[in-house]
């Protein structure tokens, strides 16, 4: 059950592999108590309880065995019918299966974006804003984006400190006429005009959409 966690890769797979090692340690654990701390515990305390001293079983013990017995006397005379059965859910799963997505998570539309814009080491404040603004200004010729904010560079004790040559552009969108591949696909085109930044299309919440890379100029040296 917990053996396709093993090959996940990525995020997800950083993220359930640990999880799916706890749990079969856990199962073989339970498994090792129930082989011999259980035995154990019921030859010691079972022989001394009332329903076994008395011979009598509970209601609902009665009441479970009075509906399994008829059924599983019906299956056990009538094996082959339900083993073809059985064969016939376990190719209908398989065949589900196949055409069952493969993504760990759906492709997510938060109403936002996150571009990131990085340029040469070494690049002056003045030279990383201006190519700050002018992404921006690119952004904003698109219809389906509302607002943009800029943020150059990070403080030097921040979590994720940044140069001044990084530069992070959050964006509100609200698709229209256009479905969310063609506008990101129109986007990294419209970008491709910013020179010497590398440029990275993301989401606020879900991993990177699209890595898009634009060699250009050097920019100015501090």
């Amino acid at each position: 059950m917990f053996l396709p966690l093993f090959f996940l890769s990525g995020v997800e797979g950083r993220l359930l592999r640990p999880r799916g090692f706890a749990y079969v340690v856990s199962l073989f654990a339970s498994l090792i108590v129930a082989l011999t701390v259980t035995p154990a515990l019921c030859s010691f305390l079972l022989p001394r309880s009332r329903t076994v001293r008395r011979g009598v079983e509970p209601i609902v013990v009665r009441g479970l065995k009075a509906g399994y017995e008829p059924i599983l006397s019906a299956t056990m005379t009538r094996w082959r019918p339900v083993a073809l059965l059985c064969i016939a859910g376990l190719v209908l799963a398989g065949l589900a299966l196949g055409r069952a997505g493969r993504a760990f998570l759906p492709d997510f539309n938060e109403g936002a974006l996150t571009i990131g814009a990085v340029t040469f080491p070494g690049t002056s404040l003045e030279e990383s804003n201006a190519l700050g603004r002018m992404v921006e200004e690119i952004l904003l010729r698109q219809p389906e984006i509302g607002a943009t904010a800029l943020r150059t560079g990070r403080a030097e004790l921040d979590e994720h400190a940044q140069g001044v040559n990084a530069a992070e552009i959050d964006i509100r969108i609200d698709l229209l006429e256009r479905s969310k591949e063609q506008f990101l696909d129109d986007l990294r085109r419209e970008l491709s005009a910013v020179p010497g930044m590398n440029i990275t299309i993301g989401q606020p919440i879900s991993p990177t959409a699209s890595i898009t890379c634009f060699p250009g100029r050097e920019p100015t040296s501090r």
